[in-house]
C-alpha cells in the first residue's frame, strides 16, 4: 500500500528530530505471515542528515493491530534501522516481520528541533533520491527453527542450511556451502601470506557475504571486515555470526557494486554464485591491493556453453581435453583486461581450478606501462582435434594455421584471446602454503594442491595422460614413470593440479609419444 504524507504526528516518547530532517512519503510492502496484522494505517520515516541512515516509528494506530504484545517497538526517532532491527527481534517470538521493505522517497525539509505538528506546506518539495531499505525480516515464524552451527578454521557460525550449491543449486534462502571449504581454507593462507608480502592491506571486503564465513574468519585474522549482502537475512545473519566471533567487522546492506564505487578497500573477495564478470569493473576501479575472484559458470569458461562463455566473457573458450584451465585462462585473461581499462596491471599470484569452480588471487599495480606488459601476455590457443597436438601465439590478433604442424589435419580449434602467462607466482605459493594450519579442514587437500601449483610449469595448457594413452592405443603407466621418461629425453615434466592425470611439459604431443613409447609393453 502507499502512505500518503503524514500531515500531522503527536510526541513520541519525549525524542527529538534530528535538527536536519525530511519528512517523506513511504510505500510499504508487507508480508503477511503467522501473526503478522494486515492492516496498516501510518508509517513515518525520518532521513537523518546523510540521508542514509533510516529512522522508522510506528504510529500508535499500528500498535493496536499487533495482537498479543504488551508494549509497542520503542525506538527513537533519533535510532537507525539497527536499532529498529534489535528491538524487534525482543518481538519475535510474537509475531513474524510487519514490515518487509520500505522505499523512501526523500525531500528536502525544513529543520525541526522537536517532534511536534509539522504541515507539508511548510516544505521544499523536492525529490532527492530513492532509498531502498528492508526493515525486520529474517525473525523466523513460530515453529521454525534457526539453523545449525559449524565450526569451520577455529571460528563458530550459525547457518539456516548447508548445501552444495553447485549440485543442489542456491534456491532464494540464505546457505553455507560445505564443499568451498579448501577454497576458504586457501583464501584464509593467502591473507596470512598476503599481509607479510604487503603489510598496509588491512580493509577487507566479503562482496557476497551470504552467512558471512569468508568475513567472519578474515576478521579473525586480524582484518578490518565488511560483509556486503542484498539480501537482508543474510546481512543480519553475517552480523550476528562477527557479533558472535568478537572479532568485529560490519555488515551492511548494500549492492556491491555501488558499495566497491563509494569505498576503497585493501582487499576485496569475489565469490558468487555463477560469473563474476558484473562485479569485475568496481573491484578493479577502486581496490588497492588485492581481488580475489571465484566463478563458478564452468560450463561457458571452458566452452562446453560455448556462447555464453563468448557473451560473458570476451573470448572465444573452447572445450578441450585440458578444459579446466581453458576455463581459469579464461577468467584470468578476462581479469587482466578488465583491470587494464583502469590503468592497473592485474597480476595473478596464485590461482586454481577446483571442481567446479575456477579461483584467482590477483595482485594490483597501478602503473599503466605494467598493464601493458601484461596484455603482452594474453593471446590466443590453436588445438588439433584428431591429435591433439595444440600451439600457443601471444597476440591480441589471432593468426591461426591452415592446418595442423604435426599431423596436418584442418580441423584445427581456435581459442582466445586467454591469459597465456604464469597462472601464480611460486614463491608466494610456497608462502601461502607455509600458511595452512591444521585446524582447517582441507589443510591436507590445501597443502597437496599448493605443493603441486608450487613446481608446475607455467606452459599454457596441460596433457591428459590417459587421454594420450588411449589415442596412441596403449596403456598408461604410472604417471611418475611416464614423466621421468619425458624428462630423460631432456624436456621438463611436472604433474598439474587439475586432476590425478594432469601434467605439463615443453614437449609437443609428437615428442611426448616418442619419448614414452618404451613403456608401451607391445612395442
Amino acid at each position: 500500500m502507499v502512505i500518503e504524507f503524514v500531515q500531522t504526528l503527536g510526541h513520541v516518547d519525549g525524542d527529538d528530530v534530528p535538527t536536519a530532517f525530511a519528512l517523506v512519503g513511504v510505500e510499504v510492502v508487507h508480508r503477511v505471515l503467522t501473526g503478522a496484522p494486515a492492516a496498516f494505517d501510518h508509517v513515518l520515516v525520518v532521513v537523518a542528515d546523510d540521508h542514509v541512515e533510516v529512522a522508522v516509528a510506528l504510529h500508535p494506530s499500528l500498535r493496536d493491530g499487533l495482537d498479543g504484545l504488551d508494549a509497542p517497538v520503542t525506538v527513537g526517532i533519533d535510532d537507525g534501522l539497527h536499532d529498529w532491527r534489535r528491538e524487534a527481534a525482543r518481538l519475535g517470538e510474537c509475531f513474524s516481520p510487519v514490515v518487509d521493505r520500505v522505499h523512501v522517497v526523500a525531500f528536502a525539509g525544513a529543520g525541526q528541533n522537536a517532534f511536534g505538528a509539522v504541515s507539508t506546506r511548510r516544505l521544499r518539495i523536492a525529490p532527492r533520491r530513492v532509498v531502498s531499505h528492508r526493515i525486520a525480516t529474517g525473525f523466523p515464524p513460530r515453529g521454525r527453527t534457526r539453523g545449525m552451527h559449524v565450526s569451520e578454521g577455529g571460528v563458530d557460525i550459525e547457518v539456516p542450511d548447508a548445501r552444495d550449491g553447485a549440485s543442489e543449486g542456491t534456491g532464494d534462502d540464505v546457505f553455507y556451502n560445505p564443499t568451498q571449504e579448501l577454497n576458504r581454507d586457501v583464501t584464509v593462507a593467502v591473507l596470512r601470506a598476503f599481509r607479510e608480502r604487503e603489510p598496509r592491506a588491512e580493509s577487507y571486503l566479503d562482496a557476497m557475504a551470504a552467512s558471512g564465513i569468508r568475513g567472519v574468519r578474515a576478521a579473525a585474522e586480524g582484518y578490518d571486515v565488511t560483509c556486503a549482502d542484498l539480501d537482508v537475512d543474510a546481512v543480519e545473519l553475517a552480523q550476528s555470526n562477527l557479533d558472535n566471533a568478537g572479532t568485529g567487522g560490519e555488515a551492511v546492506h548494500r549492492n556491491a557494486n555501488a558499495l566497491m564505487y563509494d569505498s576503497v578497500f585493501d582487499v576485496v573477495d569475489l565469490d558468487p554464485f555463477g560469473t563474476p564478470i558484473p562485479f569485475a569493473d568496481p573491484a578493479f576501479a577502486n581496490t588497492r591491493d588485492l581481488v580475489c575472484v571465484t566463478a563458478t559458470d564452468t560450463a561457458p569458461l571452458c566452452g562446453a556453453h560455448q556462447k555464453s562463455g563468448i557473451r560473458k566473457y570476451g573470448c572465444v573458450p573452447q572445450n578441450t581435453d585440458y578444459h579446466p584451465e581453458m576455463g581459469l585462462r579464461v577468467l584470468v585473461g578476462a581479469m587482466v583486461r578488465t583491470a587494464a581499462r583502469y590503468d592497473k596491471a592485474a597480476v595473478p599470484i596464485l590461482s586454481h581450478a577446483t571442481r567446479h569452480y575456477a579461483r584467482t588471487y590477483l595482485e594490483l599495480d597501478d602503473r599503466a606501462t605494467k598493464a601493458d606488459e601484461l596484455l603482452e601476455s594474453t593471446g590466443f590457443v590453436y588445438h588439433c582435434e584428431d591429435c591433439l597436438h595444440r600451439e600457443a601465439e601471444y597476440s591480441l590478433v589471432a593468426h591461426p594455421p591452415e592446418a595442423c604442424s604435426n599431423c596436418g589435419s584442418t580441423r584445427i580449434l581456435e581459442a582466445g584471446p586467454i591469459w597465456l602467462g604464469p597462472i601464480s607466482d611460486a614463491d608466494f605459493v610456497e608462502s601461502v602454503r607455509d600458511e595452512v594450519t591444521d585446524d582447517f579442514g582441507t589443510a591436507k587437500r590445501a597443502r597437496g594442491m599448493l605443493e603441486t601449483l608450487a613446481v608446475e610449469l607455467d606452459t599454457p595448457t596441460h596433457f591428459d595422460q590417459h587421454r594420450l594413452c588411449k589415442l596412441w592405443g596403449r596403456s598408461a603407466s604410472k604417471m611418475e614413470v611416464f614423466l621421468d621418461a619425458v624428462r630423460d629425453a631432456g624436456f621438463d615434466a611436472t604433474p598439474a593440479h587439475y586432476h590425478g592425470t594432469a601434467f605439463k611439459t615443453d614437449a609437443t604431443v609428437a615428442e611426448i609419444r616418442e619419448a614414452t613409447a618404451h613403456l608401451d609393453p607391445e612395442a
